[in-house]
């Protein structure tokens, strides 16, 4: 509120050297922080109700707290959950091997642009990367009542598949603006998961994103065996159960690219780190901003 030069200077409030000791312990600009106990009473049960000794309750029990506590992490502390179940599930149902992080920058902004093979290919770039990551992923897939709560806690940002040309450029100025203001966009420029297990085409909207916030392009491999969990043996067979665990998995970095690299030349980096791949860089490139 304004106070004209005639207005009394306000009051300073009078603070205890108790209060001003508590509020240097209490980081309130963070409401995140306050709710650390309870993330840390949360993982303590699930830990307890998942691993501790059986002699003292059922196991039907003790599975029922352990799903209780998983439940209230993911509804309640979504943005939590978005942190650490993507590494639960990278070092239990999978053997992440990530490689080159080192070239993800410590500060300022970079579009990650990977193949995709699986449905959990956004949890395998969440756990190797060394910072978070915003994703721009198909509205479907932000709607689903399992992923997108991750992609939300995430800071995704939806495109609806056939959506107009006003609505995709909206989408893509978005991802822009996150990398002009330091953070990191992937995007999987295929546009699907492959059901081949082939590269497919990449389009062109990352090299729109690329130009207009002036950042790095970062190519990135994943190596997801086809036939494992989430991913396809062939057009319209989705393998929806694991069919063994600890399924290797390499999420592989590249080197970065220049803001100006064509979709063309992003496709062969990423190829370029998987042989089967390399012989089909030089496919055609698909029409589409998206």
């Amino acid at each position: 509120m304004k106070t004209s030069t005639l207005d009394p200077p306000p009051a300073k409030p009078v603070t205890s050297k108790a209060s001003a000791s508590r509020a240097t312990r209490e980081p309130l600009a963070d409401p995140r922080a306050r709710r650390l106990p309870r993330a840390a009473a949360l993982f303590a049960l699930f830990a307890w109700a998942a691993f501790g000794p059986t002699s003292e309750i059922a196991a039907l029990t003790r599975l029922a707290a352990a799903a209780a506590c998983l439940v209230t992490v993911v509804l309640r502390l979504p943005w939590l959950a978005a942190a650490w179940i993507p590494d639960l599930v990278c070092h239990t149902m999978y053997r992440a091997k990530p490689s080159g992080a080192r070239h993800v920058p410590a500060r300022g902004g970079a579009l990650i642009v990977a193949n995709h093979v699986s449905y959990l290919d956004a949890f395998f770039l969440l756990s190797a990367s060394p910072r978070p990551i915003r994703f721009l992923v198909d509205e479907s897939f932000a709607r689903h009542p399992f992923y997108g709560l991750f992609l939300e806690a995430a800071g995704a940002i939806p495109v609806r598949a056939g959506a107009s040309r006003a609505d995709r450029e909206r989408a893509l100025a978005a991802a822009a603006e996150t990398l002009s203001e330091g953070g990191l966009v992937a995007i999987f420029a295929e546009g699907s998961i492959t059901r081949t297990g082939s590269l497919l085409p990449f389009r062109r909207g990352l090299e729109w994103i690329a130009r207009r916030a002036g950042a790095p392009i970062l190519p990135v491999h994943l190596g997801v065996r086809p036939g494992s969990w989430l991913t396809y043996l062939s057009p319209g067979r989705l393998v929806r159960f694991p069919r063994r665990v600890l399924e290797p998995v390499t999420i592989a970095f590249g080197a970065p690219l220049a803001p100006e690299t064509s979709a063309t030349r992003v496709r062969a980096a990423v190829a370029a780190m998987d042989g089967r791949l390399s012989d089909r860089a030089g496919e055609p490139l698909e029409r589409g901003k998206v």
